[in-house]
């Protein structure tokens, strides 16, 4: 069963003497079945209306899944509202075969839109998404699931290339040969992810061999190039970058590793 706590923390005394804040115990796992459960299946990339008519009423979504495959969610024009101001009014839950949680992610009571990035699938069978109104909750939201490998693809020092990102939540991941000692730099040009105001809409990452990071950027606002300075690779071997768009972005950019 789900048990909502409150918890009272001190703020600015000008401001409001104490706020109040509403969660859930275990909010992935909380799939109520009291109002009935109603199930269906959606495909990847076709939206799927989902409508609850009455309190505590459940939709579970199925769909098949191979190991591997990475999936994401976008949740738009949601109509649910919830009896606490700070509480979620929506919660939604990717299960696996076995029943158990995946990932999830929730509505606010001012939310109507939300994005569940992507997550890789651990094995093949039936997964499940949930969709789970909270408290006396009724409304409507409509669901699209996506299915999707990253983008893969190889870098030539000097040699500018441009990817592509097609799908909410895919990342491209492009390697490069490297040797210790030697000098590179990063720059990113002509991003058509568009503008993000006080935000990112693109995070960069450098990986060594090993998959820790070597360096990082970012594309804010309404910028569409970036670069990271001189970088000393400190072993040989295969490098990553990796390209990040924020939320629900696609677009392309061109990379390009420039050698010092």
């Amino acid at each position: 069963m789900t048990k909502n706590y409150f918890l009272i923390a001190s703020v600015a005394p000008a401001v409001l003497a104490a706020t109040l804040l509403c969660f859930s115990e275990e909010p992935q796992q909380a799939l109520r079945t009291n109002g009935g459960v109603s199930a269906t299946t959606i495909a990847p990339g076709t939206p799927a209306d989902v409508t609850t008519n009455a309190p505590g009423q459940n939709v579970n979504l199925t769909f098949s899944g191979t190991a591997g495959e990475q999936v994401s969610v976008v949740l738009t024009g949601s109509t649910y509202a919830s009896d606490c101001k700070r509480c979620l009014a929506l919660g939604v839950s990717i299960l696996k075969p076995d029943g158990t949680a995946l990932s999830w992610t929730g509505l606010s009571n001012s939310a109507t839109d939300r994005f569940l990035d992507s997550v890789r699938l651990p094995s093949g069978g039936t997964y499940t998404i949930v969709v789970s109104p909270q408290g006396k909750s009724i409304g409507s939201v409509k669901v699209t699931l996506y299915a999707f490998r990253d983008v893969t693809g190889t870098l030539t020092p000097d040699s500018p290339a441009t990817f592509t990102t097609n799908i909410p939540g895919q990342n491209a991941k492009l390697t490069f040969s490297g040797t210790a000692g030697q000098q590179l730099s990063l720059n990113l040009s002509n991003s058509s992810f568009g503008a993000c105001t006080h935000c990112n809409s693109v995070a960069v990452r450098i990986l060594k061999p090993d998959g820790t990071a070597l360096g990082w950027t970012k594309l804010s606002d309404n910028a569409t190039g970036a670069s990271v300075d001189s970088l000393t690779l400190p072993v040989s071997g295969a490098y990553t970058v990796v390209i990040d768009p924020q939320g629900e972005r696609t677009g392309s950019v061109t990379v390009a590793v420039v050698s010092r």
